[in-house]
This record gives structure tokens, C-alpha cells and sequence, in this order.
């Protein structure tokens, strides 16, 4: 079987009814000087909440993993839940490399928003990683 991008175990079925899509991708103004910046749609379903929608930039993501990487170590995390964040941290900044206007193109955009949701369904694998205050945020 093939490992999965982020080095943990294959992902399972979501816990307790947890899911989440990268539905896709849109550029935004930021700040009224002309600047722009893509942001992810997500659609989130369960987490005993009603269906929402709501965007991340790219950035949130990698924050995302840097707060599950800072989960106190002991029974909560997993090893091989660790391993996973472990390697989508590695894999997401090694996609950091596309910044500015490339960040933008069209396939590079459409590389992310596949790359975003294995790495969500890798997550979502995980009881402690869906249950946990980190992920909990992200999705608010």
C-alpha cells in the first residue's frame, strides 16, 4: 500500500461524523491597495453544527499544523498522528516555494486545493486531531 503524503497512517473514515471539503479557491482584495491573495472555501460538515463555509489562506493551513505540532506530547497525540502533522509540515513548506503571482495560477491553485484536502482527510483520520482545540478554531 502506498504511504500517505503525510507520513502517518492511511486515513480512515472521519470520527463522529466530521467532514470537510476544499471546495475550491478565490482571489481577494486585502487591504484596499490593490493587493490580492487566494483564499480556500471549505464546506464543514458535523462537529454537532449546522453545514458551513469558510475560507483560509494558504497560510492558515501551515498554522494549522504548526499548532497540532505544539499539542502537549503524552496519550492525547498519537504517534502516528504526530508523524502525519510531522510530514504535512514538511510537504506544505516545500509548496510555500510558489508565493506572489505564481501563487495565483490557475494549476498551481488547482495543485493546492487537492493537496489541502488530502492533507484534511489525513488529519481528519485521527480522533484526537478532530476533537482537538486547534482544528476546532481552524474550522470556526
Amino acid at each position: 500500500a502506498a504511504q500517505p503524503a503525510g507520513g502517518g497512517a492511511p486515513p480512515a473514515a472521519p470520527p463522529a461524523g466530521l467532514r470537510v471539503v476544499v471546495t475550491g479557491a478565490a482571489e481577494v482584495s486585502a487591504g484596499g491597495r490593490g493587493d490580492t491573495h487566494m483564499v480556500y472555501s471549505l464546506e464543514v460538515e458535523g462537529q454537532r453544527r449546522p453545514a458551513r463555509t469558510c475560507t483560509r489562506r494558504f497560510s492558515a493551513f501551515v498554522e494549522l499544523l504548526n499548532r497540532l505540532g505544539r499539542e502537549a506530547p503524552g496519550e492525547r497525540v498519537s504517534r502516528e498522528a504526530r508523524g502525519c502533522v510531522d510530514g504535512w509540515k514538511t510537504r506544505l513548506l516545500v509548496e510555500k516555494r510558489h508565493a506572489g503571482r505564481g501563487a495565483k495560477a490557475p494549476a498551481i491553485v488547482s495543485a493546492r486545493v487537492a493537496l489541502l484536502q488530502r492533507m484534511l482527510d489525513e488529519l481528519l483520520a485521527f480522533p484526537e486531531i478532530c476533537s482537538s482545540a486547534p482544528l476546532a478554531a481552524f474550522l470556526a
